[in-house]
C-alpha cells in the first residue's frame, strides 16, 4: 500500500482524465487555468496589503515566470499546491472584511487539501496561519480564527493517518518527512562533513538502520526506525547541522528559474540535461566556471539580469515597507518555505515562495516617485469602508 504519496494530486489528475475521457491534456489545461487564477488572486492579495498597482505587478511577475508555466505543462503537483496556498491566503485576508464563521472552516479545508496534494504541508501550519497576523481585528478574534483553521486543517488529515495506521501500523500522514530527512538531508550533511559521497552515506544509513533506499524508506512502517536514527545524528551534530541546513537553504530563492524550466523541458522530451551549478563551482573555488556561468549559454546573462533586478527591488521593498506587518508575513513565508526545503533547495521547490517574492519586489517599485505619487486604485478595504459608511 502507498504511504509515501498522498491522494490529493492523483485525485486531481483522475478527475481531469475523467472529464476528458482519459487524456492528460486536460490536466495541463487545468493547470494553466490555475496559473491565471493564482495570478488574479495574487493581484487581489497585493491590493489588500499594499495597493492594487503593486498587486498587478506581482501578478504579472508570477505569471511571466518561465518556471511557473513549465511546471504547469507536466504532471507535477506544484501548480495545484501554489493555487491552494494563494487561495487560502486570499480568504484569510478577507476575514478582516467578511468575518463570517464559516470562512475559517473553508480556509482550514483548503489548507488540508493542499496538504493532501503535497504531504510536506503537514509541517506547514505556521505558514498557513501567518496571514492571520495581518488582520486588523481584535487579537482574541485572530486567535479564535487561528484555532479553527488549525483544528480543521489538522483534523481533515486524520482519516488518512488512520488509513496509514491500518496498512502500516504507524499513525502518521506520510513517510516523506522521515525518508527525506535520512536519505537526502542527513546523507548530504554527513557527506559534506566527512568529505565522502552522498551515495556512500546512504549506504551507511542503510547499514545502520537496515532500511534500504528508496523502496523501504518510502514505506511508513520503517519510518520509526529512520526517525530514531535521525534523532541520534541530529542530537550529536545539532549546531553543525543547523549551520549546514541554513547555508544549504540559500539557493532556494536564488536559483535560476529559467534553468529549472529548461531542465523540466528537456526531461519532458527525453533529452539529456547538462547542468553545472554555479553554487558548486563557487564552493569549489572554480572562479573561471563561475565567471563563464554568467554568459554561457547566452540566455544566462538575461536570466541573471532579471534575477538581479527582481531581488534589488525585493530588498528595496523590504526597506520601504519595513514597518508593515504584511511585509514581514511575506518574508516569514519565504523563509519558512526555505527552511522546509533545506538542502533540497532549488528553483522547482521555490515555486510556492514566488508569489511572496513577487509581492515584495513589486512593493519595491514604490521607490519611484512618479509611481508612488500616482493616485492608487480603490483598495478592497476602501471599497468596504465606502459601502459601510
Amino acid at each position: 500500500e502507498e504511504t509515501f504519496r498522498t491522494p490529493g494530486y492523483p485525485s486531481f489528475i483522475a478527475l481531469a482524465r475523467l472529464i476528458s475521457g482519459g487524456s492528460y491534456f486536460t490536466t495541463t489545461l487545468l493547470q494553466i487555468f490555475l496559473i491565471f487564477t493564482s495570478g488574479i488572486l495574487i493581484w487581489r492579495i497585493g491590493d489588500m496589503i499594499f495597493s492594487s498597482r503593486t498587486g498587478m505587478v506581482a501578478s504579472l511577475v508570477y505569471m511571466a515566470n518561465s518556471l511557473v508555466f513549465a511546471s504547469s505543462l507536466i504532471i507535477m503537483s506544484e501548480t495545484l499546491f501554489v493555487f491552494l496556498l494563494v487561495l487560502g491566503v486570499y480568504l484569510s485576508l478577507k476575514l478582516k472584511i467578511e468575518s463570517s464563521w464559516h470562512m475559517p472552516v473553508w480556509i482550514g479545508l483548503i489548507f488540508a487539501f493542499a496538504t493532501y496534494v503535497r504531504p510536506i504541508g503537514i509541517l506547514a501550519l505556521p505558514l498557513f496561519l501567518a496571514p492571520l497576523l495581518v488582520l486588523e481585528i481584535p487579537a482574541k478574534r485572530v486567535f479564535l480564527y487561528a484555532l479553527i483553521v488549525s483544528v480543521v486543517s489538522i483534523g481533515a488529515t486524520v482519516p488518512w493517518m488512520i488509513r496509514n495506521k491500518e496498512v502500516s501500523g504507524v499513525f502518521s500522514f506520510s513517510s516523506l518527512p522521515a525518508s527525506n530527512l535520512a536519505f537526502y538531508y542527513i546523507s548530504d550533511f554527513m557527506a559534506s562533513k566527512e568529505g565522502t559521497s552522498v551515495d556512500y552515506q546512504r549506504q551507511v544509513i542503510e547499514k545502520a538502520t537496515g532500511v534500504t533506499f528508496p523502496t523501504q524508506a518510502k514505506d511508513l512502517s520503517y519510518s520509526p526506525i529512520l526517525m530514531a536514527y535521525e534523532y541520534t545524528i541530529l542530537k550529536q551534530n545539532f549546531f553543525a547541522y543547523a549551520r549546514y541546513h541554513a547555508v544549504a537553504s540559500w539557493p532556494f530563492p536564488l536559483s535560476s528559474y529559467f534553468a529549472a524550466a529548461n531542465d523540466i523541458y528537456h526531461r519532458a522530451v527525453g533529452k539529456p540535461v547538462v547542468f553545472q551549478s554555479t553554487w558548486r563551482s563557487l564552493s569549489s573555488g572554480d572562479w573561471r566556471a563561475v565567471a563563464m556561468s554568467f554568459v554561457n549559454p547566452p540566455w544566462k546573462f538575461t536570466d541573471r539580469f532579471f534575477r538581479l533586478t527582481l531581488f534589488t527591488l525585493f530588498f528595496i521593498g523590504l526597506w520601504l515597507h519595513r514597518k508593515s506587518r504584511a511585509m514581514w508575513v511575506c518574508l516569514f513565508s519565504i523563509l519558512y518555505l526555505m527552511f522546509l526545503v533545506g538542502p533540497l533547495a532549488q528553483a522547482r521547490f521555490a515555486l510556492p515562495a514566488i508569489p511572496f517574492i513577487a509581492l515584495i519586489a513589486a512593493a519595491g517599485l514604490d521607490i519611484i516617485p512618479q509611481w508612488k505619487k500616482q493616485k492608487p486604485l480603490l483598495s478592497l478595504r476602501a471599497q468596504h469602508d465606502k459601502v459601510m459608511g
